[in-house]
């Protein structure tokens, strides 16, 4: 059995969102475009400062788009952010709580390009 590991970061100072890039063991994030093997750093900024990165969950959603943390989801009649928590991925709304993998949801937004389907600013 294989595992697809996806990951995409925000861009904190940018404001965009990105999926090209290499986080190296001491934490730097670097982009990569494909140029060759022309790999850049990010002002060497540290996975925390500058970036939020973001994990695939391993689910698509009713319309076979990925849901990665982050994301915002309509499901149950309801808008659920998703998070990794103790060991797994889950949906919260309010106080409820359930686990991704059981629910038929459709993306709607993330929390930093659309923080106000949540109630963000």
């Amino acid at each position: 059995m294989s595992r697809e590991f996806r990951f995409r970061a925000w861009d904190k100072v940018a404001f965009k969102m990105d999926e090209y890039f290499i986080v190296y063991s001491d934490g730097r994030i670097y982009q990569d475009r494909g140029f060759d093997d022309d790999i850049y750093s990010l002002k060497n900024s540290s996975v925390n400062d500058r970036y939020q990165v973001m994990q695939f969950t391993g689910i698509y959603d009713c319309k076979e788009n990925r849901i990665f943390e982050g994301d915002i989801i309509f499901a149950y009649e309801r808008k659920w952010k998703v998070l990794y928590s103790e060991g797994c991925f889950i949906a919260k709304s309010g106080r409820q709580i359930k686990l991704l993998r059981t629910m038929y949801c459709e993306v709607i937004g993330n929390v930093f390009q659309q923080p106000k389907l949540i109630g963000g600013s």
